[in-house]
């Protein structure tokens, strides 16, 4: 009776454990498409997620941990929450009293793929001609990821991502680009990120 009474409890563990959504998994954000970022960085699970899924090492002119830095970003003044094709969910702020620097969240809840992106290094556009609809002249960029990711190879919606966001926030221009992964330090053209060149014409969805 014993034994029985135990294979039926381990049985019933496995069980439990095999419908367990993975530590990492990202599925439950689509529930907030339609909604607004506010929403979404008050879930509870936010914070959770967004410490196990990004780096914890220290963002570039941040002094602090990549992670740590996107928790900052997202809980502070909100900005954009999109989902796009049922796939990604990409979410943009910066620091509560202190929008200098911004910050956008993109997930692929397929892959499981996280990574945050910080514009550091601002600098305020005194040009008339243009400083209405740019009023940020020329900024900084660093992404950064556990993702093996490359600056060959950022994916399509990603770097679309990335580019609607700098306009919306009104970025002219990109004085440098960084990519932060487990290998290390990489500078991004432009022309890889689509900011500039033939494929900053094409619009992802």
């Amino acid at each position: 009776m014993g034994a029985f009474v135990f294979v039926a409890l381990f049985a019933g563990i496995c069980v439990s454990a095999q419908d367990q959504p993975p530590a990492n998994g990202a599925k439950w954000m689509l529930e907030y498409e339609g909604k607004s970022e506010n929403e979404l960085a008050r879930d509870p699970r936010l914070e959770q997620f967004l410490m196990r899924s990004l780096p914890t090492t220290e963002l570039p002119s941040f002094h602090e941990p990549v992670n740590h830095a996107a928790v900052r970003f997202i809980w502070g003044v909100p900005g954009i929450l999109w989902v796009k094709t049922h796939r990604y969910v990409i979410a943009s702020g910066c620091p509560a009293h202190a929008c200098v620097e911004r910050g956008l969240l993109w997930v692929d809840v397929q892959n499981d793929t996280t990574v945050f992106v910080a514009t550091r290094d601002e600098e305020e556009n005194s040009d008339r001609t243009t400083s209405s609809q740019y009023p940020i002249a020329s900024t900084k960029l660093v992404i950064a990821t556990k993702a093996d990711l490359s600056p060959e190879k950022l994916p399509d919606s990603l770097r679309g991502a990335i580019i609607e966001w700098l306009h919306i926030e009104g970025v002219l221009r990109l004085r440098e680009v960084t990519l932060l992964t487990p290998r290390g330090v990489s500078a991004i053209t432009t022309d890889q990120l689509c900011w500039s060149g033939p494929c900053s014409q094409v619009r992802w969805q």
